[in-house]
């Protein structure tokens, strides 16, 4: 039984999916049209809404209208009419989008102090010096940005504020940049260094701190890379930031860290389960491992059950290893190749500049991607 199928059993939630596969049908279509609209300048704003909203249905790349996002995660569906009203309440609809955005950062930084710190209890367990400094890294830089005098990008667009120090970053509303039915919770921007949030973030959903976690790894990255080549602009991001494209070494990265999270979380588990030779990657293991984090097998769910299948798929690979001086399995980076090679993949050269990165490059230089810098 697929996935898909054992959390789409009644006919209600059979005839959403039917409806949302018709709908990406269409949006493949009016993506065509969109480019062509766009390039002759002859569009109505609201045919460009809609068509937008139905061609990120598709999964399409609309470069040239959608804000430089890089990477993002996915949390859970909103039917269409939350999608076209950016899901603003009646009270919201008075504030103004610089308030809103204040509101989301309170949110954040209030919400996720509760997972941060509980975490951290936690990762003051893990033996090795380097891997506990590698798992905090996202806490601290999350602390170090509260002081931030500019980490609200509507009044950063507003003054005009086009560069903050280095090491700090701006919040952003999600819902302002994506107009989709499945909405990501959290995306990150190297560009403009701008952490975008869902309103639909829930600060009591570990699997939702856990996505944001992730997304604070790619911050914590492209700080670093920043950095590392102070003396002028990284050549090519401009390029990665202009589509799809992410550097493969941060997703890596992302992704072993909040695996590890998560079994620190569940007290070993993966990796015991591991040793023992049990897959964790079954329909067995994910209601298991759902049901001890509070997660019930609903449509409601259905995204942050996604998402923990997921972060178990990527277990099977990881483990029993796990991160282990500094350094990935083989496995796990082959598996994270091959679900982003229908994107545009980099990786970052000694001089700092952004390359394309084909299979025949990740397969010369797969032992340098286990390497978690």
């Amino acid at each position: 039984m697929k996935f898909s199928e054992f959390f789409l059993g009644t006919d209600k939630e059979k005839e959403a999916a039917r409806l949302v596969k018709e709908l990406k049908a269409e949006a493949n279509l009016n993506r065509r049209k969109l480019k062509r609209l766009i390039e002759a300048k002859t569009i109505s704003r609201r045919r460009f809404i809609r068509l937008l909203g139905l061609g990120l249905l598709a999964g399409a790349s609309i470069a040239p209208i959608l804000p430089n996002v890089v990477s993002s995660q996915s949390n859970k569906k909103v039917d269409a009419s939350e999608a076209d009203t950016d899901q603003v309440t009646p009270e919201d609809e008075t504030k103004t989008a610089e308030q809103q955005t204040e509101i989301l950062i309170r949110k954040i930084e209030d919400g996720f102090k509760k997972y941060a710190d509980d975490m951290r209890v936690l990762t003051a367990t893990v033996s090795s010096q380097q891997l506990r400094a590698m798992l905090n890294s996202p806490f601290e830089l999350l602390d170090g940005n509260r002081g931030n005098l500019h980490k609200n990008n509507e009044t950063n667009a507003r003054v005009g504020l086009t560069e903050m120090p280095l090491g700090h970053y701006a919040y952003g509303i999600l819902e302002k940049y994506f107009k989709q039915l499945d909405l990501p919770l959290a995306a990150y921007a190297p560009q403009g260094r701008n952490l975008l949030i869902s309103r639909q973030y829930e600060p009591a959903h570990n699997i939702d701190n856990s996505i944001i976690y992730h997304e604070l790894v790619h911050a914590v990255d492209d700080i670093k890379q920043r950095e590392k080549f102070r003396d002028g602009k990284i050549s090519g991001y401009d390029v990665i930031t202009k589509g799809q494209g992410v550097t493969l070494s941060s997703e890596i990265k992302a992704y072993a860290l909040q695996v590890e999270m998560l079994n620190l979380q569940l007290g070993g588990e993966l990796k015991g389960s591991a040793v023992k030779g049990i897959r964790l990657g079954t329909d067995e293991q994910l209601r298991k491992v759902a049901s001890e984090l509070g997660l019930k097998p609903t449509q409601s769910e259905l995204g942050r059950l996604q998402m923990l299948y997921h972060l178990l798929l990527l277990a099977d690979e990881l483990y029993p290893q796990g991160i282990q001086d500094g350094q990935v399995t083989a496995r796990f980076t082959s598996r994270l190749f091959e679900e982003n090679e229908h994107r545009e993949l980099y990786a970052v050269s000694q001089g700092g500049k952004l390359e394309r990165l084909t299979r025949d490059m990740f397969n010369k230089y797969q032992l340098d991607f286990a390497k978690l810098d």
